[in-house]
């Protein structure tokens, strides 16, 4: 959602983003053919909408970033593939997926395939990354869903480990919950978060 209550969705398989009112109505579309051309998408998943009224699209078929104003017209794009088993730097993705932007607007990314997350200044400058293949506090095994707190706290849905967890704004872990299961309290591959 925006400030006006508009609403935003990654239309994934159709490659585009539509925009609807806060009644549902159709306003706008952007994208479409799927294409690697900047303002065009193939398979967007996650976005977000930073405070300050920015659209931010994780165009995860063509492993990048896409920063939009709430018109559709494209502002930036940034990223590229790269294996973070092959030692990928900071702005290089695996399947980019979910995304947040905390009050400041720095944005959080989850970097599905290889594993971690991402963090950006509104402008797409590098801040950090964290996390590795695992089990252990603090990996991931695939993850999807990323959200933000009031005060900076980052959750993260950890598809593989059917589980979530909870970073302090500076990475450290912080704590975790969730099991494989069908009880209360367990998950079947957790995607989407929200706080």
């Amino acid at each position: 959602l925006d400030k006006d209550g508009n609403i935003y969705v990654a239309d994934t398989d159709n490659h585009s983003i539509q925009k609807l009112d806060k009644a549902g109505k159709f306003v706008a579309r952007w994208g479409g053919d799927p294409s690697s051309q900047e303002g065009s998408f193939y398979c967007p998943r996650g976005l977000a909408v930073g405070p300050n009224d920015v659209l931010y699209i994780a165009d995860s078929g063509n492993n990048r970033m896409q920063k939009f104003d709430l018109d559709g017209n494209v502002m930036q794009a940034w990223g590229k593939f790269g294996f973070a088993w092959r030692g990928a730097d900071i702005g290089k993705f695996d399947v980019p997926w979910g995304v947040a932007t905390d009050r400041d607007g720095n944005l959080y990314v989850t970097d599905t395939s290889n594993s971690r997350v991402q963090k950006f200044k509104s402008d797409g400058t590098p801040l950090l990354k964290w996390g590795r293949d695992g089990s252990f506090d603090g990996a991931f095994f695939f993850p999807r869903g990323v959200t933000v707190d009031f005060v900076g706290n980052i959750y993260v849905a950890d598809i593989g480990n059917h589980r979530v967890q909870k970073f302090a704004p500076d990475r450290t872990f912080l704590l975790a919950w969730g099991s494989k299961g069908t009880g209360d309290g367990q998950f079947m591959s957790p995607t989407g978060i929200a706080v």
